[in-house]
């Protein structure tokens, strides 16, 4: 399936002179996604599956600045996300497709705005299974997420990077 993904090429500028400092709850990137994905979910009223998913942590400052960034990105990619998660069907093949979106994502570098977009983008695919009666889809998709996360080592990048 060709599905344009030109949205994953997103950058986002440097935290500057509040970067943040590398602490073991900074680079928790599952932690991260999830945290994002519920908020997206009780956004779009979904406050049920947002609370099956939460786990209820206190979200970090870091966490907040990242919520902010991603949620910039997000806004910014919004019609790009729904025209992917639109030609997707939720009952066919769903993993594999979004595997091999994740691989063109990260396919020639790991950067802050790739982990940032990937993020959005697997939120919009949760909310997009939820519209489409499929919770069960959306649950499945969140832990994906995760999964990907832990592929791809993501949180070890975060760490080499000297963190957020």
């Amino acid at each position: 399936m060709g599905l344009a993904i030109g949205a994953f090429n997103v950058h986002v500028p440097a935290v500057g002179a509040d970067h943040l400092q590398p602490r073991e709850d900074l680079c928790n990137i599952k932690s991260f996604i999830r945290h994002y994905t519920v908020n997206r979910l009780r956004e779009s009223t979904f406050h049920h599956l947002a609370e099956a998913l939460t786990d209820f942590a206190e979200p970090s400052l870091a966490y907040e600045i990242l919520l902010k960034r991603c949620i910039r990105i997000a806004e910014e990619k919004r019609e790009e996300f729904e025209n992917i998660c639109n030609q997707l069907n939720v009952d066919e093949n769903l993993k594999e497709v979004y595997h091999s979106i994740v691989v063109q994502i990260f396919s020639d570098a790991v950067n802050l705005g790739r982990i940032l977009a990937f993020a959005a983008f697997s939120a919009e695919l949760v909310v997009h299974c939820a519209r489409q009666g499929r919770e069960d889809r959306a649950v499945e998709v969140a832990g994906w997420g995760a999964d990907v996360a832990t592929q791809r080592r993501l949180d070890q990048w975060v760490r080499e990077q000297g963190g957020w």
